[in-house]
């Protein structure tokens, strides 16, 4: 302490000082000292005692060890400890190198050589101690080369044999300073001696290895026997040139410019004596562009590392060659620093390379890593190194700054194609351009392929090759181009999970991924395809997820267009018998949930939907909201499922899917959806001689077309629904056909034939006793007086058919009546009477799972709190109509902004629903 030499007293002090010297600056976790210190056994006394050889260090050191969670620090500058100012002066002396002041770099490595008293860690056994000491000692043999380098530079070639020869005896088959030691002489004029270095050099290491001097030796003996070493100020060893071992960068890359300076900071964010980021690991799927970022980063920051670039292709997915092994690739990298006689063993070939690296300033590129395993060992030690890793798997276990790399957006991809086919092409073909892209997933390599396809053939047009990759059968064979193709991408993911025990129920999952189209995949889903339980299913989910073959949100899976292909490609080598069992599966999970959840929103479907029994339970709903809620999320999926039936031409599936869903989609309004449907499974259906199931899908149509005010086509269908069902030998009211005339009637304002009709059918239901049929009819009567102008009659009508809907016990009815009355009350003027019949209508709309009537009930509320004067409040409920009629894709984003920049005005209502 200030400048006096201070002697401890104790092993373990001594110990535990060098321990937290060693990690100056930086918290050593206690249990970490105990390990490294108590070498012989802790006892249950080693935690105390800890504190007892820090509390006498602090009586000798004052307050420079600090404790600080979960251990302690030597709370001193980097620099006040030898070891670290020593690897500073290096690190000082090899940039001064790398910038031409060879004067400059001599002197700091003296400096730095001159901080040497003895062996580092004299006296200390631990095995932690000798690891660190033999690190140290390796840096400092690299040091003094490099030292004897700068002097032969400025031809103090008589300083450098000193030096050389004291540091060979310790080195006796270090073949590196024996060369140097030969050009040294032989630039003094002593070849001979020069020669008797070389001999006496390849005696010890025959005599002891077993082995020939190497190529650095051999040349520098040639030259001294050809005479061909000249004196020169400057170089007289023959130079090592930093790496630069990247591959050529593309012209064509594009984009990624978030990604590229996130990575560059974590590069180069280092100026003023930081530390660099260890690694920053890349992962995506194959053909997403890893490689091709981080070489183009490399590239760009290869000037920032003095001591080069290391570029090694691991080859973990590349089709048709094995993994590089952690010890070919250390052998590679440890040749390309000039190592020579790389030991075998991996673990001392790993030391070597930490050793080597410690104190240099190197940027370390893996490429195409196929796991944590493979790369671990290739990490160097040194503050200095960079490591740049891309892999398809995310290697998390991996200390390391990760990046999963994303799929190009529209824009990005056409940007791509722009620059590998000319911007005039996709200029002239814009639409075209777009279309490629989206068909091409943002898939960079997809793109690339495209491209070059293109540039090949240049009477080829754009829209010639969209047209080829719009045949999904025709896709993955179009994206198969000279050493470039998306399948075999793919495949060598797929190809590793069935290599791989732990992955061979991933690998057998992901054939059936590609045998619907469904845009997005539930676990319970993903299970009734396998035909596992859903633990099971999700742990292989969960391996394609790591093999990048599958993404993942918070509650569902999605699989890539193309990955999708190659998958039904795989499906379509797999028995026919196991394929359709999947499907079917499916086919029936799906129509078992939509049939809970129509009986749930509406009990009156049940009596239809019992002749279409499900042979699989589907997802649990307990109540309508729970029915609305899952069909508002399911949507995409049950179109992608009912087109994919309704291509199969299986009757009775077209028929139980469609009409299964009529209800839950009715209920969100989506009557365009139902109309495409309900023709589609009428088409599939009329192949067959099932009256009764063609009038249910006449039935439906004819409602769906109804609400879409085509009252003409609505009549046409239901009449005939009529006729199937006279055939079939069912009187109307078996479908409600029935009312559904009468409604359809009103609708084309018919209402002296609707009314007529109405009361037939009224005291026909009164007969047969079916309550909810009359709260049906008693609720279009009041609806024919509304449009009649009959209000006070219309008003009457309602509120009777309301009290037999609140009897019934049926909220879906009770919410669509007394929503008519309110529009009576409205009609009426009797404004309040309007608001508060349609908030009850609101409120029992989302009790049924009825969202066309929360839609209906707002905008109601909307218009009667206009009409009392309260325009805040009315145009909260209008904005809050329109959300919903957005979210239900009822209505477009401009419409939706159009409307809701004109609140204050008092506006149409909207054609989602009729009345």
């Amino acid at each position: 302490m200030d400048g006096e030499p201070i002697r401890l007293a104790g092993r373990r002090r001594v110990e535990v000082l060098a321990r937290l010297a060693v990690s100056v600056g930086q918290v050593v976790a206690a249990d970490r000292l105990l390990t490294d210190v108590w070498t012989e056994g802790r006892t249950a006394t080693a935690g105390k005692q800890l504190h007892i050889v820090i509390s006498k260090l602090r009586e000798s050191l004052g307050e420079l060890i600090v404790t600080r969670s979960p251990g302690y620090l030597l709370d001193l500058p980097p620099d006040r400890v030898d070891a670290n100012r020593f690897s500073t002066l290096v690190r000082r002396a090899r940039a001064a190198r790398h910038e031409g002041d060879q004067a400059q770099a001599a002197a700091l490595h003296r400096r730095a050589l001159e901080l040497w008293r003895g062996a580092p860690l004299d006296g200390l056994a631990a095995p932690w101690a000798r690891v660190e000491a033999t690190r140290l000692e390796e840096v400092r043999t690299v040091a003094v080369e490099e030292y004897a380098e700068d002097l032969m530079a400025l031809g103090e070639h008589a300083e450098a044999v000193s030096v050389l020869t004291a540091h060979t005896v310790g080195h006796p088959l270090r073949e590196h300073p024996r060369a140097q030691l030969m050009m040294a002489l032989t630039l003094m004029g002593r070849p001979a001696e020069a020669l008797e270095v070389y001999a006496d050099v390849r005696q010890s290491l025959v005599t002891q290895l077993g082995v020939e001097p190497g190529a650095e030796l051999r040349r520098v003996h040639r030259a001294v026997l050809n005479r061909e070493v000249r004196t020169q100020k400057r170089a007289s060893t023959p130079a090592r040139e930093a790496p630069a071992q990247l591959p050529t960068d593309t012209s064509a890359f594009t984009a990624r410019q978030r990604e590229l300076a996130w990575l560059r900071d974590l590069l180069i964010s280092t100026s003023s004596g930081g530390r660099r980021a260890a690694v920053a690991a890349v992962n995506g799927p194959g053909g997403i562009g890893k490689s091709a970022l981080v070489i183009h980063l490399a590239h760009s920051v290869a000037e920032h590392f003095a001591d080069g670039v290391l570029y090694l292709n691991l080859h973990g997915s590349t089709p048709g060659l094995d993994p590089v092994t952690p010890a070919a690739a250390l052998a590679r990298m440890l040749r390309a620093l000039g190592v020579d006689g790389v030991p075998k063993s991996l673990d001392e070939a790993s030391s070597l390379f930490r050793t080597f690296t410690a104190e240099r300033d190197l940027l370390i590129v893996l490429d195409n890593a196929g796991d944590v395993r493979q790369v671990r060992p290739l990490l160097p030690s040194g503050p200095g190194c960079s490591v740049l890793v891309t892999s398809r798997k995310p290697l998390t276990t991996l200390d390391a700054e990760h990046l999963h790399l994303a799929g190009l957006t529209e824009e990005e991809a056409v940007a791509l194609l722009a620059r590998v086919v000319g911007p005039g092409r996709t200029e002239a073909e814009p639409e075209a351009a777009a279309l490629l892209a989206r068909l091409c997933g943002g898939l960079p390599l997809a793109v690339r392929i495209s491209g070059a396809r293109l540039a090949a053939r240049p009477d080829w047009r754009i829209e010639d090759l969209a047209g080829r990759l719009a045949d999904e059968r025709r896709r993955l064979d179009t994206l198969d181009y000279a050493d470039l193709a998306v399948r075999a991408s793919i495949a060598v993911s797929h190809r590793q999970l069935q290599a791989e025990p732990s992955g061979e129920d991933a690998a057998r999952t992901l054939p059936f991924l590609g045998l619907l189209d469904l845009p997005v995949l539930t676990l319970p889903v993903a299970a009734e395809l396998t035909g596992w339980s859903q633990d099971r299913t999700e742990a292989a989910l969960d391996r394609l997820i790591d093999s990048r073959l599958l993404n993942a949100t918070h509650d569902a899976y999605q699989t890539h267009d193309l990955t999708r292909l190659y998958a039904r490609e795989q499906a379509g080598r797999l028995p026919e018998k196991v394929t359709a069992a999947a499907t079917r599966r499916v086919m029936h999970h799906y129509l078992a949930t939509l049939q809970r959840a129509s009986k749930l929103i509406d009990p009156m479907t049940a009596e239809t939907l019992s002749d279409y029994p499900p042979e699989r339970d589907g997802a649990p709903l307990d109540d309508p909201r729970q029915a609305a809620a899952w069909t508002l999320a399911e949507r995409d999926n049950i179109l992608a499922l009912v087109r994919q039936a309704n291509e199969g031409g299986d009757p009775w599936t077209s028929a139980a899917l469609a009409l299964s869903l009529n209800r839950p989609f009715d209920a969100m309004a989506w009557h365009r959806e139902l109309s495409t449907i309900h023709t589609k499974a009428l088409e599939v259906a009329a192949r067959g001689v099932d009256h009764l199931a063609l009038a249910r899908l006449r039935n439906v149509l004819g409602t769906a077309c109804r609400e879409l005010r085509q009252f003409e086509e609505a009549l046409e269908h239901l009449l005939q629904a009529r006729d199937h069902l006279r055939r079939a030998g069912l009187p109307e009211t078996t479908l409600g056909l029935h009312g559904n005339l009468v409604s359809c009637y009103r609708r084309l304002g018919r209402h002296d034939q609707a009314l007529a009709s109405l009361e037939e059918g009224l005291a026909l239901v009164r007969t047969r006793n079916l309550p909810a049929h009359e709260a049906r009819y008693l609720a279009m009567r009041g609806q024919i007086y509304f449009d009649l102008q009959r209000f006070e009659e219309s008003v009457a009508a309602l509120q009777e058919s309301l009290a037999r809907w609140a009897e019934i016990g049926s909220p879906y009815g009770e919410a669509i009546a007394i929503m008519n009355l309110a529009d009576a009350h409205l009609e009426l003027k009797q404004y309040d009477r309007a608001r508060e019949a349609y908030s009850r209508g609101y409120d029992l709309s989302k009790i049924a799972g009825l969202r066309q009537g929360e839609i209906a009930g707002l905008w109601g509320m909307g218009r009667a709190t206009r009409h009392l004067g309260d325009l805040e409040v009315s145009m909260e409920y209008t904005r809050r109509s329109l959300l919903l009629m957005r979210e239900l894709d009822l209505i477009t984003q401009e419409d939706a902004d159009q409307r809701l920049a004109s609140l204050h005005e008092e506006q149409p209502i909207p054609d989602v629903f009729v009345t």
